[in-house]
C-alpha cells in the first residue's frame, strides 16, 4: 500500500530543492531561472552548430576497423565494421569529450553460424567522431 504521507513528504522536499536549484542557477547566471536555462541550452545547442563535424543525414565511412570483442554483441557484425564501410549519420550527441554518432550501415547484414543473414530492420551504431569522416 502506498505510504500517502511519505509521498507528500516527498513532494514537499522536491518542491523545496526545485526552488533551491532554481535560485543557485539565477546566481550563478545573474538572470531568472528560465533565462538560465535557455542560455545553457542555446550554448549547448551552438556547440553543435558550430563545431560538430557531421550533420544528420550525411554520408560517412569508417577511417579505422572498429575492434568487436568475441563475446560482444556487435561480434556478428564484425565484417562490416571496418575501414571504408558506408553508412547514415542518425544522430548526434557528446560524451566524454567527443563528438558521438548514431550511423546505420548500408551493408549490414549478420553473421550467424558461419552464414552471412540479411537484416530485416538495420541498427544503429553508435560510434564517437575519430571513427568517421564525411564522404565526397
Amino acid at each position: 500500500m502506498v505510504d500517502t504521507v511519505k509521498y507528500a513528504g516527498d513532494l514537499k522536499e522536491i518542491a523545496r530543492l526545485a526552488k533551491e536549484f532554481s535560485s543557485s542557477i539565477s546566481g550563478a547566471c545573474g538572470g531568472s531561472f528560465e533565462w538560465g536555462i535557455t542560455e545553457v541550452a542555446d550554448s549547448y545547442m551552438s556547440m553543435f552548430e558550430r563545431f560538430c563535424p557531421f550533420q544528420e543525414g550525411e554520408r560517412v565511412e569508417l577511417v579505422k576497423d572498429v575492434p568487436v570483442k568475441n563475446s560482444s554483441g556487435w561480434n556478428h557484425c564484425r565484417h562490416f565494421l571496418i575501414r571504408g564501410g558506408k553508412a547514415t549519420i542518425n544522430g548526434c550527441g557528446y560524451s566524454d569529450g567527443k563528438f558521438m554518432f548514431d550511423v546505420v550501415f548500408d551493408d549490414e547484414t549478420w553473421i550467424d553460424e558461419g552464414k552471412e543473414k540479411p537484416v530485416h530492420t538495420k541498427h544503429t551504431f553508435g560510434l564517437n567522431e575519430t571513427y568517421l569522416r564525411k564522404l565526397s
